[in-house]
């Protein structure tokens, strides 16, 4: 069922919410809601599942206008940030709360519960109590009772962040091979951008209640609308002049560019498109880390600071503090904005 809003804007009292949304989430993809806490993600999800009432907009779910129907007729599930299970039931029990509520006959809520956990990856545990249950084990609950109306979208609102960081990297892993199996159409919020690339096949970039880019999670990464995006996804900027297709940046080595853009400009690059170019140069190592897989170091000169993240056995990573060398950007596709912020 493809998801379709159309300048979509809705508010809580207090003023916060999201202004004239528009996107197309397709049939059976999986989209990740990414932006900082007030960018009007969550916002965004309870208006789809008709739990916020919209201002303005219209919302359809597989080509049918839904913007005035009630939650229980949209056909969709949703997973609250806390998982929202109750403490008095078993597991059987939340799971087909939902179900009992709609009136499906007890034969068939016990197969439907039986289906759905299977599915979040907890079968056999219909007869046990909630509050016996691991973080990771109440919200795969949460997602079961979520899937047992078998609805054709699922709604996500921060599904790992009760989660400790090795729980959320098992989990997000299972959340994918969950939407693959179902087969139905995923919209997930989060403010972690690793985590919208593990799961997402298209990622929506919200900022201060307004979408500023949607489309494939790659195409979004590596293609920045905006300076403001480059940085939210993790990018530095860097000040230089383009001419004839080349850039001088101050303390780097110039790079050639396809940008047509003239003049005064910003460069956008991630800590891992710093290589080392030779010793001796403006920049001074300051630190190295070690961080498993990766070595970062923390550079300075007179223009600023700077972090190059390398492979460990690579030359960047046998750096040691005190050195000055000279850097420059390895051969890549780069972000490059006029100065203004206008790409």
């Amino acid at each position: 069922m493809s998801v379709v809003l159309r300048g979509v804007t809705a508010h809580y009292e207090n003023g916060f919410g999201v202004d004239d949304v528009s996107f197309v989430a397709e049939s059976r993809r999986y989209v990740a809601l990414l932006g900082g806490s007030g960018s009007g993600k969550t916002t965004l999800l309870r208006a789809i599942a008709g739990l916020l009432p919209m201002a303005s907009g219209r919302i359809e779910l597989d080509g049918a206008d839904v913007s005035q129907l009630a939650t229980e007729k949209r056909h969709v599930g949703f997973v609250f940030q806390g998982f929202a299970l109750f403490p008095n039931l078993d597991v059987a029990g939340n799971v087909a709360y939902g179900l009992k509520a709609r009136g499906v006959a007890v034969d068939e809520r016990a197969a439907r519960v039986a289906e759905a956990l299977a599915l979040a990856g907890l079968p056999g545990s219909e007869r046990r109590h909630v509050d016996t249950l691991s973080g990771g084990e109440q919200q795969r609950v949460a997602i079961a009772r979520a899937l047992a109306p078998r609805p054709k979208v699922l709604l996500l609102d921060e599904p790992l962040a009760n989660l400790d960081a090795a729980l959320r990297v098992a989990t997000r892993e299972r959340l994918r091979t969950l939407h693959e199996h179902a087969q139905i159409t995923t919209l997930h919020v989060t403010h972690d951008r690793e985590e919208a690339l593990a799961v997402a096949d298209d990622m929506a970039i919200l900022f201060n209640g307004r979408l500023k880019q949607f489309g494939p999670t790659e195409v979004v990464w590596n293609e920045p609308c905006d300076a403001p995006t480059a940085e939210f996804l993790g990018m530095t900027l860097w000040d230089g002049v383009a001419a004839q297709r080349r850039i001088e940046l101050p303390a780097m080595q110039s790079i050639a560019t396809e940008s047509p853009i003239v003049g005064s400009c910003q460069v956008a690059f991630r800590p891992i498109d710093l290589a080392l170019v030779h010793e001796g140069g403006p920049w001074s190592v300051s630190r190295r880390l070690h961080l498993g897989d990766t070595v970062e170091v923390l550079l300075v000169s007179t223009y600023g600071s700077l972090r190059m993240r390398c492979a460990p056995h690579s030359p960047e990573a046998a750096l040691r503090v005190g050195m000055s060398i000279s850097i420059g950007l390895r051969s890549r596709p780069l972000a490059v904005f006029q100065k203004s912020g206008t790409r």
